[in-house]
């Protein structure tokens, strides 16, 4: 009789497991961002706020490739009398050796409730013809001392 009980139990935790483990990894198909640093990650200060727009309104970002020269832009709207300070962090990404690489990082702070930032980055070793960018945008978006926290990336762009 205990042996039986003990069966279904088993039985049940190893269904469960399974389970578990395929959910996990269905639907994983688009490209992974395998950078092994995010600047941001080291420079948080507060506490996380789990409750997401509370904050913040509108988060919004684009990139346009011209040239040899990309342009990077992003804007915040946060709340007028809640939002207190937003940190964006710019990571320009280029798609080579099958995975995608930083090739150059802003990091902007604007003591409001509202921001807009742009950054231009030119270089004839960095941004070539014939491969895939994106620009991955990370928000920290604050009321006092607590933060949101929002991971956003624009359309693929072929130069």
């Amino acid at each position: 009789m205990m042996r039986k009980k003990c069966l279904k139990v088993f039985a049940m935790i190893l269904i469960f497991v399974m389970s578990f483990s395929m959910t996990s990894f269905a639907g994983n198909e688009t490209i992974e961002d395998n950078n092994d640093f995010m600047e941001d990650e080291y420079h948080v200060e507060g506490t996380p706020n789990l409750t997401r727009w509370s904050y913040t309104n509108s988060v919004t970002q684009n990139l346009s490739i011209n040239n040899g020269s990309a342009t990077m832009t992003s804007s915040v709207t946060g709340y007028n009398g809640t939002t207190t300070k937003i940190e964006i962090y710019f990571y320009l990404q280029k798609y080579s050796g099958g995975t995608w690489k930083n090739i150059k990082t802003y990091k902007d702070t604007v003591n409001s409730w509202y921001a807009v930032k742009e950054h231009t980055y030119t270089s004839s070793t960095d941004i070539t013809h014939g491969y895939k960018y994106r620009l991955r945008c990370t928000y920290y978006v604050y009321s006092g001392s607590s933060y949101e926290h929002f991971m956003e990336y624009t359309d693929e762009k072929y130069y």
